[in-house]
Order: C-alpha cells, then structure tokens, then sequence
C-alpha cells in the first residue's frame, strides 16, 4: 500500500491535475484510513473539478473528516462555511454549523446560523423548533430577556395557540414585569 501512494503521489508531482492519482489515492486513504492524507487530496480535487454541487460535496466530506475522524472542531467549521459562502442555503452545512458553533461555544455565530436556517425550512414545526432553540440561547447565554420574548411572539405568529410559549411569555413577563404586554 505504501507502494501505492508513493507511486501516485510521483504521479501528482508530474500532473498536479490528474485527477485518476488524487481518485486512486482517495480510494487507498480511506481504506488505510490516513484521514488528513485523505482531507488534502478532497482538497485537491475540489479545486480541480468545475462542478459546483461535487465541489460542495468534497467540501462536505471534508468537514465531516475534521469533525468525525480527526476531531478538529475549528477545521470543520472552516470548511462548512466555505460551503455557505457558495451556498447560502445549503442546510445540511447550516446543521453542522449549528451543531459545531454549539460544541465550540461560540454562541453568537450559533443563533447566527440558527436564523440562516428560518430562511430555508420548510414546515412550522421546523421554524418553531428553532425559534425555541433561539429564545433559550438568548435567555441563558446571553441574558437577553427581550430577545427571547421576541423568539416565543414570533412562534405564538406561527402557531397562536402553542402554549409553550404562552407559558414562556408569562414567566418571562413576570420576571421583567412586563404586565402591561
């Protein structure tokens, strides 16, 4: 196997763009699982190629190495957003975002990409989920009562009767004193 990727890695010093070495040697990474080896040559490849889903597709891969395999939190989350700059409503980098911004604390960028995803999703359910993602991020992260209210009053648009938020509303009303609203 060494063999092997030593052969075409000579092959690549010739032919930066031979894309039958960088596909032979994605093949022999993975099955030796060598995952940066692998991440530089998806790299490669995505630069190579003209096709901006299979680009976003290798981008893909390579976060999900850094996140999965290699276990760099911050290389992955590079990735995924180069992914959403080409992108803007590409959902399943918008959730590894999501997931990752969480992990990382990096709270601020975490309720950015949660509205990013408000934009794309389709049912009411999915809009609520985040908005109560949302509202508790506020409250407990940031201590931003207001804003969480803002989160529950635009569910109880979606949805008027979802008690949840009323009951949200009311303790948070109460605990700002915000009878009047």
């Amino acid at each position: 196997p060494n063999e092997a990727i030593q052969s075409y890695n000579r092959a690549l010093q010739a032919d930066e763009s031979s894309l039958e070495a960088l596909e032979a040697l994605d093949r022999l990474y993975r099955m030796y699982q060598q995952w940066e080896p692998l991440v530089d040559v998806l790299g490669r490849k995505a630069g190579l190629v003209d096709d901006m889903d299979e680009v976003i597709q290798l981008k893909m891969q390579i976060g999900e190495l850094y996140e999965d395999r290699i276990d760099d939190a911050f290389r992955a989350i590079t990735s995924y957003k180069e992914i959403v700059e080409v992108e803007p409503q590409h959902l399943d980098s918008l959730k590894a975002l999501e997931k990752l911004y969480e992990k990382t604390g990096q709270m601020e960028e975490y309720l950015d990409v949660l509205e990013q995803q408000l934009d794309i999703l389709g049912s009411d359910d999915e809009r609520i989920a985040k908005y109560q993602q949302m509202a508790a991020t506020w409250e407990e992260h940031f201590d931003k009562v207001e804003r969480a209210c803002e989160c529950y009053e635009k569910i109880l648009l979606i949805d008027e009767r979802h008690m949840a938020s009323f009951r949200n509303l009311e303790r948070l009303y109460r605990q700002e004193r915000k009878w009047e609203e």
